[in-house]
């Protein structure tokens, strides 16, 4: 064995005994390359997806033709309360009792036909249910009229209770009738009910929103909006928190809580803690014993409280008040035309 073998023989072990570091080093670094080009192609194809919804939505919005201008048959359908009950009471009732005259009953005999009022031949506008004139008798309705004054101060004149009580009324007439007024015919009895400055205003107004839309509903939405007051939240907390006023009886400050809580579109709840909480500080701990959080039905359970504030509450109205008539309370400011005096 030669020199130059030996050698040879004993490098190659120690060759063989180096640690593999390179490789791996290399691997690795491929590896976190790799792991960021698939978070920027992932980025991508997120901005990409992003970008093609955004022209989707620019594509649809420029392909949906735009609604045009409302007109004023259909505009007071969007949230009129005064449409909703006339759709639900007068016509949705008019239907059914003009079916009932067409359909025979239980007992196998058809009801009569309504008899023509008047002489006056009924009419039929683009559907089954009939129009005509009534007679003076039968269209007087039986609801007070409407002047526009408020009951407490500021908080409006519930406008909207009674055009609501007004609706119904001409519900019940017409079912009486046993056909539909024309819109003419129910303008002119609102006309006939307002007085005042309520009267005065209508008859300002009534033309113009005749030639917009004639139609019931669209003339009470403005005498709504005229003769209703609407509170802030601000005010809503302040008189929520106030004490009853001692000229009130407790049946009158409840009525005040409720023409207050349409004012502000408060809560009933709001109602119920007044009476339990705020009304009467020295009443309060007696409320406070037969307040119950369960209930549900919080009106309900406010008016219970009244009630029984009412009959236990001894020293709830000022007492130099009580049983006085209110034209005495009025302060007159006339003269005597010749003395002068009051």
């Amino acid at each position: 064995m030669s020199p130059n073998d030996r050698e040879e023989h004993e490098v190659q072990p120690a060759a063989t005994q180096l640690p593999p570091t390179e490789a791996p080093a290399r691997e690795r670094g491929r590896g976190v390359q790799e792991e960021s080009e698939s978070q920027d192609a992932a980025a991508a194809l997120l901005a990409a997806v992003g970008l093609l919804t955004t022209r989707i939505d620019a594509i649809e919005r420029a392909a949906t033709p735009r609604p045009g201008a409302i007109s004023p048959d259909e505009y007071p359908r969007r949230g009129s309360i005064f449409r909703q009950a006339i759709e639900n009471g007068s016509l949705g009732m008019q239907r059914m009792q003009l079916d009932e005259l067409v359909r025979t009953t239980h007992e196998g005999i058809a009801p009569a036909p309504p008899q023509q009022v008047g002489g006056q031949a009924l009419s039929v506008h683009g559907g089954d249910v009939p129009y005509g004139y009534s007679s003076y008798g039968q269209s007087k309705l039986s609801v007070r009229d409407f002047d526009g004054r408020e009951t407490y101060k500021g908080l409006g004149a519930g406008f909207e209770q009674w055009a609501l009580m007004l609706i119904g009324q001409i519900d019940m007439a017409e079912r009486a009738c046993g056909f539909r007024w024309p819109e003419e015919v129910k303008l002119n009895k609102l006309a006939q009910h307002l007085t005042g400055k309520a009267g005065r205003f209508f008859r300002e107004q009534a033309n113009t929103w005749w030639t917009i839309s004639p139609f019931l509903f669209y003339a009470l939405e403005p005498m709504n909006a005229t003769f209703t007051v609407r509170l802030s939240m601000e005010d809503a907390a302040v008189t929520f928190t106030a004490a009853k006023d001692s000229s009130r009886s407790w049946n009158d400050h409840f009525l005040y809580l409720i023409a207050l809580m349409r004012a502000t579109d408060a809560s009933p709840a709001m109602v119920l803690q007044n009476i339990v909480r705020h009304a009467s500080p020295r009443f309060s701990p007696t409320l406070l014993g037969r307040y119950n959080e369960q209930r549900q039905d919080l009106m309900m359970h406010a008016q219970e409280l009244v009630q029984f504030a009412q009959r236990f509450d001894t020293g709830a109205i000022d007492r130099k008040i009580a049983g006085k008539d209110v034209v005495s309370a009025v302060t007159d400011t006339r003269q005597c035309y010749n003395c002068k005096q009051p």
